[in-house]
């Protein structure tokens, strides 16, 4: 089974969970949960399943799990697919 890992920088605490943008390699998101006793990532795991249309256990922060910068693998999908899925969740921005 594959699996695709991405770089994410998260801005926990904002009024809803999205992708923003994509900038130098590292998907940037703002996540609707606080950043304590791992909500945040929990959110993030959540979103990006949903997203990708894979189930949470296919989604899991690989480091950085007490940081804003992350490292999430995604099993199941290769790069080529989890980023076609992005670029169209980002309005088809690179």
């Amino acid at each position: 089974m594959s699996e695709t890992r991405l770089t994410v920088r998260v801005r926990p605490g904002a009024g809803r969970t999205l992708i923003k943008e994509r900038k130098d390699g590292v998907l940037r998101m703002d996540v609707a949960a606080p950043p304590e006793k791992g909500k945040a990532n929990k959110e993030l795991v959540k979103y990006l399943a949903k997203l990708l249309g894979v189930p949470k256990s296919g989604v899991r922060v690989r480091s950085g799990e007490r940081s804003r910068d992350k490292v999430v693998a995604v099993s199941g999908m290769d790069g080529k697919q989890v980023e076609k899925v992005i670029r169209e969740a980002m309005g088809g921005k690179k």
